[in-house]
């Protein structure tokens, strides 16, 4: 039992110092990608929003249903801010 013990120790160990190197491509803010996430996330929630404003004459379970799929795209929104105070998204 000791043994799995150690070989487990050891191999969490040589997982994490390889770490930095899997990271490394990710920390690097790379224009073309960012534009596309916001276009493809900014977009939608404001499309959305105004879909809500309009589904409101036909039906409010409609417009809650809306609500909960434009949900997901403010969480995007929270990401993309979230990054971008970390300066990970862009550099300025």
């Amino acid at each position: 039992m000791d043994i799995n013990h150690r070989q487990a120790d050891q191999q969490i160990r040589e997982t994490l110092q390889d770490w930095p190197k899997i990271v490394a491509q990710y920390q690097k803010p790379d224009k073309k990608k960012a534009y596309t996430q916001i276009a493809n996330t900014f977009l939608p929630f404001v499309g959305l929003w105004i879909l809500m404003y309009f589904s409101l004459s036909w039906s409010y379970w409609i417009t809650l249903g809306l609500a909960v799929i434009n949900a997901f795209f403010l969480v995007r929104i929270f990401i993309i801010q979230h990054d971008c105070g970390h300066q990970s998204f862009l550099k300025k």
